[in-house]
């Protein structure tokens, strides 16, 4: 089930195959609560605020640099919600997500 994420004209989708990355997250809150976070509410079309995405954005960093070689092919999908969450709090908009 694909989440859609909206802030302004900015636009992100997190695809099926994606889904992992927030489904790992939500098994090691302790280093990742934000994307646990977004995990629990996943299906209830979460609302994000500027703190919680400029959190997002370290969490996304870390979990990079913690990708073995099993999950290179993630290494992309996480660089490109990085982006997507750095220019939102650069921004300093909200986000709002919608789940299928």
């Amino acid at each position: 089930m694909p989440l859609d994420l909206f802030a302004e004209d900015l636009r992100l989708r997190m695809d099926h195959s994606e889904e992992y990355l927030l489904e790992f997250a939500s098994q090691n809150p302790d280093d990742y609560p934000e994307l646990a976070k977004m995990w629990a509410a996943f299906y209830d079309d979460p609302k994000i605020d500027l703190e919680q995405s400029g959190r997002i954005v370290h969490e996304l960093i870390e979990l990079h640099s913690n990708m073995d070689e099993a999950g290179q092919t993630l290494r992309h999908s996480i660089l490109r919600f990085m982006l997507f969450f750095s220019k939102v709090y650069r921004r300093s908009i909200g986000i709002q997500c919608s789940s299928d």
